[in-house]
């Protein structure tokens, strides 16, 4: 009997010393494999088209990724229902540091609020703010006839609803229209066009007459007189544009800023979150890159670590919290 208790005890023993090393080597190869990270390359689903904004930002972090994380970054382009494709197949990934959404804050913010999703922000792992567009300039198609900011307001009040405006409902361009409407005491009949590359597009056609969009996009067409920027909406005048009012110059309190965040799937290693912002963050401290930035992007660097675009998001949150039920009815 005493032989028998012994042995058991034995076991036991044995048993829970092979358990402990499997659970050590298992926290051990965890461990490892965060700070180890990444090995593989790494996956940026972008929430617009080819050649917007979002895009060539996200583009030009790829360019300089493998020289600063040794694997290279792929873009991956899904646009569509107000970014929400992106960031549902982001959501739903596997949560091992392969696979990130880049986009604008409002498709971490407001899809939730128009009822497109059921999640936001605080359904994924945030790493960075990656970038901030401050480029963002209100542009009229030349069928229009909508020469200057004084036009569209002079001709916006005479016909209210008349003149259309494209945005994507979800996005932050939608937005932006709302606080337009109240800044300036204006009526706009706004419309979904899509995406910065698709309301291009629109303002090209002269299917819409209004659009919101980067200086990078439209600066051509500018040039070439098939499009009539009317104001830029920085706090003051960016020295890389061309001779544009901002919309403050003009008795309109209104200015528009766009950040770029990066976030993974919820239950990423917070290491994996680390590295990414470090990574980032290597990259934008280099010359080559800001120079590009602002040559082909008119854009300074802007960088927010994971707990600083978090607060960002947050105070995103509060900010777009009075249009929740404009927002609402936009989807009706």
């Amino acid at each position: 009997m005493t032989q028998k208790l012994h042995l058991k005890r034995n076991f036991a023993m044995k048993t829970r010393t092979i358990l402990a090393s499997l659970i050590t080597c298992s926290l051990s190869f965890s461990a490892y494999a965060a700070t180890d990270w990444p090995t593989k390359p790494v996956e940026f689903v972008i929430t617009a088209s080819a050649g917007g904004d979002t895009d060539m930002n996200a583009r030009l972090l790829a360019k300089y990724f493998k020289e600063v994380a040794g694997v290279p970054l792929v873009i991956t382009n899904m646009p569509g229902s107000a970014g929400s494709i992106a960031t549902t197949n982001v959501k739903n990934a596997a949560a091992d540091g392969t696979k990130a959404v880049f986009c604008h804050t409002g498709h971490m913010v407001i899809n939730k609020m128009t009822g497109i999703v059921d999640y936001n922000y605080k359904d994924f792992d945030i790493a960075t703010i990656a970038g901030m567009n401050r480029t963002y300039v209100l542009t009229a198609s030349k069928k229009s006839g909508i020469n200057s900011l004084d036009d569209l307001i002079a001709k916006a009040k005479a016909e209210p609803g008349k003149v259309i405006y494209g945005t994507e409902f979800g996005g932050l361009t939608y937005t932006q229209g709302l606080k337009l409407e109240q800044m300036a005491g204006i009526k706009l009949k706004t419309v979904d066009a899509g995406t910065a590359a698709d309301r291009v597009i629109g303002l090209l056609s002269g299917r819409i007459d209004l659009g919101v969009v980067a200086y990078s996009a439209v600066k051509d067409y500018q040039t070439t007189g098939k499009m009539t920027i009317l104001a830029q909406g920085g706090p003051e005048r960016n020295p890389l544009f061309g001779d544009f009012p901002t919309f403050v110059e003009k008795g309109i309190n209104y200015t528009s800023e766009f950040p770029y965040v990066v976030a993974f799937p919820k239950g990423t290693n917070p290491e994996i979150l680390q590295k990414m912002g470090e990574i980032i963050k290597k990259i934008q401290d280099n010359p080559k890159y800001q120079e590009e930035l602002r040559t082909s992007l008119q854009q300074e660097p802007f960088w927010l670590d994971r707990d600083q675009a978090n607060a960002y998001l947050d105070k995103t949150q509060q900010e777009l919290e009075p249009f929740k039920d404009m927002l609402k009815s936009a989807k009706k």
